[in-house]
């Protein structure tokens, strides 16, 4: 529940950074935000970007999604830099299945690093994830965007988050299951 929504200026666009599906509805963070704050434009800011990174002023490359082109390139000026390419999609949704999922695909790389299966295997495992991908698109009713698919939001920040000891969820498996605390 979001508290003192009356204070909020109506028409405000919302800017949302986190990622999920709540448990119980099944809902994204933005079909959530939606029903809370019916007059307000939402979007999603998801995509390749570690914050260490981003604050070192390295380039990244991420999707801002959200239903209203015009605001959503105008927030993209305000918040872009010459590091910081933000792309704009329409397909808000399906930006959101990607960031949702990608962080147990990573998960399962961590298991694989953690117990030298090798690389083959963590490319197997972001293969049938970006199937497992593709499968909550169909379950949600929500048709495939290849351009989402394959682009930052989805494919980008499943290679970073499922390659790297620097993504969180790969790292924190990898350890248990490299020094065996399951």
């Amino acid at each position: 529940q979001i508290q003192h929504k009356q204070h909020m200026c109506k028409n405000t666009p919302i800017l949302i950074c986190s990622k999920g599906i709540e448990i119980t509805s099944l809902k994204f963070p933005s079909e959530i935000a939606e029903e809370i704050l019916q007059y307000n434009p939402i979007f999603i800011l998801s995509g390749p970007s570690f914050a260490k990174e981003i604050a070192e002023h390295l380039p990244c490359s991420i999707v801002l999604a959200g239903d209203n082109k015009e605001l959503g390139e105008s927030l993209i000026e305000k918040i872009s830099n010459d590091v910081l390419k933000i792309i704009y999609h329409q397909d808000i949704i399906g930006v959101q299945i990607g960031a949702a999922l990608k962080n147990i695909i990573a998960i399962a790389c961590g298991i694989i690093a953690g117990k030298n299966l090798g690389n083959n295997a963590v490319a197997t495992v972001i293969t049938k994830g970006m199937n497992e991908i593709k499968t909550l698109y169909i379950a949600k009713n929500h048709s495939i965007d290849l351009h989402t698919l394959i682009g930052p939001s989805c494919l980008g920040d499943l290679i970073l988050t499922c390659t790297t000891e620097h993504s969180r969820n790969m790292a924190l498996s990898s350890d248990i299951f490299s020094c065996n605390k399951l």
